[in-house]
């Protein structure tokens, strides 16, 4: 059986195989079709959380209102499926069950149109969050096993970073124990990942007032962001991690980058992003530190520090705007209506943020020597959201101007409405409420 979603001949195939058909093609990178063989037949468990996704899908590439109410009742199913699975430890510490819990994590993504889907997704992060420790060391014995921890925990860590909450501290016990099991222990993504764990406790001890001497807090965000930024330079050496720069003609808006970024692969621009993102955090912790100082005037050090954090992360959000074209699976930067080209109106929207790459992607790197070949299919990673949050992060940031806000709102309303990944609309809300 082989897993390839193909509109031309899918009214002749079941509804249930079109799903997963198209669950594999367009959730799944690269071609994972040994892999999807592997899955359907051992992990029947898994096979409500794939139908919904791929029916949730299909409903957004054909508009169908008939598939989208069958979508949300299948997710009933897989949440009761799931319920089921985690009362148990036996099958709750199964990679399908935790993987299950992404899945349904991407689906509240595309469908939730509400603040309290967007909870919903929060709340399922966290409970795949608090599997990791009933799981155990056993967890990273397997490719599946590792990249599920990882995939987690960068989607943990966002969700405490947002809300300021530490991270909790058995995870930083798991890492240690899933280093000590992976081939390459100077893996990059690991490497980020250590340091924005870090980041995120320490945001969470500036924000409620655990730490309040400026010059502690200085000295420590400045050593996370030159661990940051080296990382981000080792990412992009990386054979398929780094990325051309074209340049584009955005005079309607001189605040949007006149350039654009692209990636080979869809997994290190989110890789790239998300640590751009967290620079952007640590640098704020700085800005946000220093003009909240009751010192007054700032010292001359204070002073060009506040410069150069305000320079830095000024640069970071160009970069990340520069990468949202691909996404778009636009050659320019759309306008949105500010007086830029027409050619938003006439180029159709992608059925996903990651059309533009189709299949062509990485896996997350953390298989070593000596596995077994996988039975579960790897998730891109973030997905969709990632997306979002990318927008989010730069929209909700105090340097940004209102005309640029505007841009970001628009582009999330685009993703909303055209794209139907529903929970841009809930995030255009939030950011348009800044100003």
């Amino acid at each position: 059986m082989h897993f390839v979603y193909d509109p031309g001949r899918a009214p002749h195939v079941p509804l249930r195989d079109k799903a997963l058909g198209y669950f594999f093609t367009d959730y799944v990178p690269g071609d994972q079709s040994r892999v999807a063989e592997r899955a359907i037949s051992a992990h029947a468990d898994l096979l409500p959380a794939m139908t919904l996704l791929g029916v949730a899908g299909l409903a957004r590439l054909y508009r169908s209102a008939d598939l989208k109410t069958m979508a949300a009742a299948l997710y009933g199913d897989a949440i009761r499926h799931l319920n089921t699975a985690l009362r148990l430890p036996e099958t709750a510490k199964r990679d399908s069950t935790l993987l299950s819990i992404h899945i349904l994590t991407y689906y509240e993504a595309e469908t939730g149109a509400s603040r309290k889907s967007f909870e919903a997704w929060q709340t399922h992060i966290n409970g795949a969050a608090a599997l990791l420790d009933m799981r155990g060391p056993e967890q990273f014995l397997s490719p599946s096993g590792r990249t599920l921890f990882v995939q987690t925990v960068f989607n943990l860590t966002g969700v405490c970073i947002h809300q300021f909450v530490p991270l909790p501290h058995s995870l930083f016990l798991m890492l240690s124990q899933a280093e000590a099991h992976l081939h390459d222990p100077e893996n990059p993504v690991l490497h980020q990942l250590h340091i924005i764990w870090r980041l995120a406790e320490l945001n969470s001890a500036v924000h409620h007032k655990r730490i309040t001497d400026i010059d502690t807090i200085i000295m420590r965000t400045l050593e996370l962001d030159i661990e940051l930024a080296d990382a981000i330079d080792r990412i992009g050496q990386l054979p398929g991690w780094g990325h051309a720069v074209e340049e584009l003609d955005n005079s309607f808006l001189p605040d949007l980058p006149a350039y654009r970024q692209i990636f080979e692969h869809f997994l290190p621009s989110q890789q790239i992003n998300f640590a751009r993102v967290s620079r952007m955090a640590l640098n704020g912790i700085i800005f946000r530190t220093l003009r909240r100082s009751v010192s007054a005037p700032l010292s001359d050090v204070h002073q060009d520090l506040l410069t150069q954090t305000r320079a830095i992360i000024l640069d970071l959000q160009q970069d990340i705007l520069a990468s949202i074209p691909q996404y778009l699976g636009m050659t320019y930067m759309p306008s949105f209506g500010l007086g830029g080209s027409s050619k938003n109106a006439k180029q159709p929207a992608p059925l996903s943020l990651w059309s533009a790459w189709g299949s062509n992607d990485l896996v997350t790197p953390l298989a070593q020597q000596g596995d077994s070949p996988p039975d579960l299919p790897t998730l891109r990673l973030a997905g969709g959201n990632g997306v979002i949050l990318l927008l989010s992060a730069v929209g909700n940031t105090p340097l940004t101007t209102p005309a640029l806000r505007r841009w970001i709102v628009d582009t999330l309303m685009y993703i909303g409405e055209e794209v139907g990944i529903k929970q841009a609309l809930v995030v255009a809300q939030a950011v348009r409420s800044k100003g």
